[in-house]
């Protein structure tokens, strides 16, 4: 059996050193082999799902969020400039071409997914997906109640404007009347009054 050290295709710049027991393992190792002790500080981070999540629900900055950035606050301040949606449509694109090491290396602490890390995030990938289609339904919701009480809105305003109009025509006819006893065929006539 080959050990560690003498493996051809472990470099001697792929090792690291156990934060516990301090002994040399290699940098994609998520425990120790020696003392057991996990490597990885935080969660695993998928790619896939911080693409999705910038998908669904990138306006409000729900890929910052699952990612851990709390600068995500600013995408759920501004979201209905909807700047941070486009921000995070193109966001979507990079995740998803990124490469898997520059990925690691940048939200994984340079530890590629383990073989218990790669299940949690189909689980995560659902819920925001079905999320994100509830998300979408609200707002569909909300539009299909707006728009025509909007319309009616519109007409309401028109009609009033009209009544106005109409009102002050009527007021200038019964002056008219009232001072000539007589009905003016002229709009006109009525205007100089």
């Amino acid at each position: 059996m080959i050990s560690d050290a003498q493996s051809p295709e472990l470099n001697q710049g792929e090792m690291v050193s156990c934060s516990s027991c301090k002994s040399e393992i290699h940098r994609t190792a998520s425990i120790c082999p020696h003392c057991g002790v996990q490597r990885r500080s935080s969660r695993y981070k998928s790619k896939t799902v911080a693409a999705l999540c910038a998908f669904f629900i990138g306006g409000i900055g729900g890929h910052r969020f699952y990612l851990g950035q709390w600068w995500g606050i600013f995408y759920l301040l501004f979201f209905w400039l909807g700047i941070p949606g486009l921000i995070a449509f193109f966001e979507f694109i990079y995740f998803l071409v990124c490469d898997p090491k520059k990925w690691d290396q940048k939200y994984n602490e340079g530890i590629p997914a383990g073989p218990n890390d790669r299940s949690s995030g189909v689980l995560i990938a659902i819920i925001i997906i079905f999320g994100g289609l509830f998300f979408i339904t609200i707002i569909g919701m909300m539009a299909a109640v707006a728009i025509p009480a909007y319309q009616e809105y519109i007409i309401r305003s028109e009609l009033t404007e009209s009544h106005t109009s109409l009102s002050a025509i009527m007021q200038g006819f019964e002056i008219c009347v009232s001072d000539n006893q007589e009905w003016s065929l002229s709009v006109n006539d009525i205007a100089k009054l």
